[in-house]
């Protein structure tokens, strides 16, 4: 034998493993060495050497036959189970044992390991001295290879089945839990396994918040043998906490029998996402019934813009529908007006910069509705990938915007020639004076009133004088340039206002001029009205528009007496405003310099007059200043106060008319009548910005001790000023401790209001000169109709002063007015004669037949 086969043999590659089919060892002889089954070989004991084999045994340790044969310690290198190889070897030579079986390994390197199973038996003498044994091997590798994948296997089952975050169950059909994995005994509020199922009995009483859900689930189990995605509201088993879940489950049967055995699934806790999906479900709900649509919108950091979530609202807003914009707004925002999309991407810049509040209204290009008004309203959240979130409502304006134009045409402009009236002439004369102030220069106001206008109307009929007005207004445009403001301040009075037109008062002058004489000669030409040839001129009145002037009623009134002197000159003839006029204005300083004095002697006196429901029941009382300035001249309220405040003292007055309005109302407290009434004053719109009004009115309130809820502050939309937030915080702090809030002598103020939602106005007061277009003015009624429109739309009461006819009652009453105030109602009189006549009207109706319910009747 060579040396290499004495050597300690190695597998040279790997094995192709032959199990014996019957397991039974051939008996010794030839046969056994020459069949290729298993692997037999026999070996002396002393030196473990092979005497001979077969070639499955010499293919098992990958060697060739004939190099295996006298080869010694052939499994050196191989381990065996506690190493009882060379034991059972030793015993089996020395004749303690018969046999022995024994498994070796062999680890191959980069090769798959291999695994014998060996049975040694029959140790027997050799002819020259030791014993020997026959050696019968199997290979069992790849059986080794798959216990121990099956080890491996089941070892990650066991991790996964203990780690996994959802719960893993098997129960029984009758309602019993065989076995639960950690995460279903957390879910259940136990602490281990035993505790659990030792707890729970019955799984469809115990378990679900409805019973009923058990019966479900196993029959749907029984019909298709499995069920997917099962939600259920259930009970932690232990603490009774109400969660939602998740079940997913087969149903095992007998293999043999077919007989239900159990059910076995998962089930996770989906809490969260069904209460994610129930609030989703209620927002649609509430945005399918209101007028807004909740949402949000996020910008990311790339710029692209996505809305998450939207109401149903949005399909009505922008016709688009929730699901389209998910994940990319484009759609949403190419509906948005061309001409308003750059607002809307620079306010939503703007609160994504500063982290406020985006607040806008803008037009959208609806496919069906054509041009629509939209408002929204968001509050921006940081997510921390660096976008922004918003999350707000928007809604349909449309409506409001359209009576907001209705007001503001009604109210800013002449509903028969379409020129601006008396309100915007002024808002644009006050302008012209601030420019006059800031750059020195100078313009002029036109005032021109047509001679013989009244012939024409009273003789051809209104509509003729309708036609004259309207070509009149049509030749004025045409006189002018872009920048100058032709106004009709009513009947047959325009304004013209020319501003920039010099740097010194003779170039403003001559200017002005010319201009007045083109208008004298346009009115002059003759026009055609209904078949007729009419013509007519005018008498023009000029002034200067400069900015020592103290206010727009004084530019006003010059070029007004300017006007009237143009008249006295024979007509179609023009004037400028003399020194001699000026006498006029010197008047108006003086009776402002004598009505400081009587406020500083409390000189004032005060009046009444009562506010009546439509069915002549006095509810209320305006306290009404009353100045006698000599006796030979007194001057009422509406006078004085606009004296008041075009001498700079309507803050004085207006705390003369508080001070006095707590002391009647004291007066007042322990009457069962007057007790009751609600005692209105009109401020100044000045005393509004003054920090110390509320403050103010507290102290007289607390010092008086009347009740808060008698007084009401009459506020004219002047007194509001551009800082609504201001406003509406003196008024909330006011209206906090029960004083009411009145809003008169409005034009767009209703419609600041509704927008801003803030200030705590509880009355909207018709001015008389609304109440007085009732019937004598066209577009009177309708203006009446739609303020008493959009005050009950927001939930106001409405007042209106100025009644001059049952008529008028009648007509506002009908639109839901409320109460009304008039001389044609009762003049105002002074306090102890106001007094005086309210209980003596009430004693008068307590004795009449009608009986005492009518005792509250006060009209006098």
């Amino acid at each position: 034998m060579s040396e290499s086969a004495a050597t300690i043999l190695r597998p040279r590659w790997p094995v192709s493993p032959i199990v014996a089919g019957s397991g039974e060892i051939p008996a010794p002889g030839p046969s056994l060495f020459d069949q290729d089954v298993i692997g037999v070989a026999q070996l002396s004991c002393a030196q473990e050497s092979i005497l001979r084999c077969n070639r499955r045994f010499a293919e098992m340790l990958g060697h060739e036959r004939e190099s295996v044969v006298g080869a010694e310690k052939i499994f050196d290198g191989w381990e065996s189970a506690e190493g009882r190889w060379s034991e059972q070897l030793a015993a089996l030579a020395s004749g303690e044992i018969d046999g022995f079986a024994v498994e070796m390994h062999m680890n191959a390197g980069e090769q798959p390991d291999i695994w014998l199973s060996l049975q040694a038996t029959m140790a027997t003498p050799l002819e020259g001295g030791g014993r020997a044994f026959i050696l019968i091997a199997n290979d069992i590798s790849d059986h080794k290879r798959m216990a121990k994948a099956l080890r491996e296997a089941e070892t990650k089952f066991r991790d996964i089945y203990e780690n996994i975050s959802e719960g893993v169950y098997r129960s029984s059909p009758d309602g019993r839990q065989l076995a639960a994995n950690p995460s279903l005994v957390r879910l259940n509020g136990y602490y281990s396994e035993e505790e659990m199922l030792a707890s729970v009995r019955d799984i469809g009483r115990e378990w679900y918040v409805d019973p009923h859900r058990r019966a479900e689930f196993q029959r749907i189990l029984f019909e298709k043998g499995r069920v997917e995605g099962f939600i259920s509201e259930i009970y932690r088993h232990k603490t009774r906490e109400r969660i939602w879940v998740e079940e997913n489950a087969r149903l095992v049967r007998d293999e043999t029998s077919g007989e239900p055995l159990y059910f076995e699934g998962t089930v996770r806790e989906v809490t969260a996402t069904v209460q994610q999906l129930m609030l989703h479900d209620r927002l649609q709900k509430i945005g399918a019934v209101i007028c807004a649509c909740p949402f949000q919108f996020r910008l990311h950091p790339d710029g692209h813009m996505a809305m998450p979530y939207a109401g149903l609202g949005l399909q009505p807003l922008f016709g688009v529908a929730p699901e389209t914009v998910r994940e990319d707004a484009s759609d949403l925002l190419a509906r948005v007006h061309e001409e308003d999309h750059p607002k809307l991407e620079q306010s939503l810049a703007r609160s994504a910069a500063r982290m406020t509040p985006w607040i806008l209204e803008f037009r959208v290009n609806h496919p069906e509705r054509g041009t629509i008004w939209i408002s929204g309203r968001a509050v921006p959240d940081r997510e921390g990938d660096g976008s922004i979130l918003w999350h707000g409502f928007i809604s349909d304006v449309t409506a409001l915007k359209s009576s907001e134009r209705q007001i503001y045409e009604l109210a800013y402009f002449d509903s028969l020639t379409g020129l601006p009236n008396r309100q915007m002439l002024r808002d644009r004369l006050n302008m012209a004076l601030a420019s006059s102030r800031r750059k020195g220069d100078y313009g002029s106001l036109l005032f021109i009133d047509l001679d013989n206008f009244k012939l024409i109307n009273d003789t051809y009929g209104h509509d003729v004088g309708d036609l004259l007005l309207v070509s009149i207004a049509q030749r004025l445009r045409h006189c002018l340039r872009e920048t100058d403001t032709v106004a009709r301040l009513g009947g047959d009075e325009f304004v013209v206002l020319l501003p920039d037109l010099g740097d010194c008062p003779r170039e403003a002058s001559e200017n002005a001029e010319a201009v007045a004489r083109k208008v004298l000669q346009a009115i002059d030409q003759p026009c055609l009205l209904n078949g007729k040839r009419f013509q007519t001129t005018c008498s023009v009145g000029l002034t200067l528009v400069e900015g020592t002037c103290s206010s727009s009623d004084e530019v006003l009134k010059r070029a007004d007496l300017a006007m009237y002197e143009a008249k006295g000159a024979g007509r179609n003839a023009l004037r400028f405003f003399s020194p001699q006029m000026q006498k006029v204005v010197i008047r108006r300083v003086e009776a402002v310099t004598e009505l400081r004095r009587a406020l500083d002697h409390d000189a004032i006196g005060f009046r009444i007059q009562g506010q009546y429901d439509a069915d002549g029941h006095c509810r209320g009382a305006e306290l009404l200043a009353h100045w006698q300035r000599d006796r030979a001249t007194s001057m009422p309220a509406e006078e004085l106060a606009v004296l008041a405040e075009e001498g700079g003292l309507g803050e004085s007055l207006s705390r003369c008319l508080m001070k006095e309005a707590c002391r009647i109302l004291q007066r007042w407290a322990g009457d069962p009548v007057l007790g009751q009434l609600v005692l209105a004053v009109n401020i100044s719109p000045r005393l509004l910005s003054e920090p110390g009004l509320a403050r103010y009115v507290v102290q007289l309130l607390q010092e008086s001790g009347v009740d808060p809820s008698r007084i009401k502050l009459e506020l004219p939309e002047a007194a509001l000023g551009h800082d609504l937030d201001v406003a509406a915080q003196k008024m909330g702090r006011l209206r906090k401790i029960g004083v009411r809030f009145s809003l008169s002598e409005f034009t767009t103020g209703l419609t600041a209001l509704s927008s801003k939602d803030m200030l705590p106005f509880d009355e909207l007061k018709i001015a008389p000169s609304h109440v007085h277009a009732i019937g004598s003015e066209e577009g009177g009624l309708a203006l009446a109709r739609t303020i008493l429109r959009i005050a009950r739309g927001m939930n106001l009461n409405v007042t209106a002063a100025g009644i001059r006819s049952q008529a008028q009652v009648d007509v506002l009453a009908e639109g839901g007015c409320g109460l009304f105030q008039g001389d044609f109602l009762a003049a105002s009189a002074p306090l102890a004669s106001f007094e005086e006549t309210l209980q003596q009207s009430i004693a008068d109706r307590s004795r009449s037949p009608r009986g005492p319910c009518d005792a509250q009747e006060a009209r006098p």
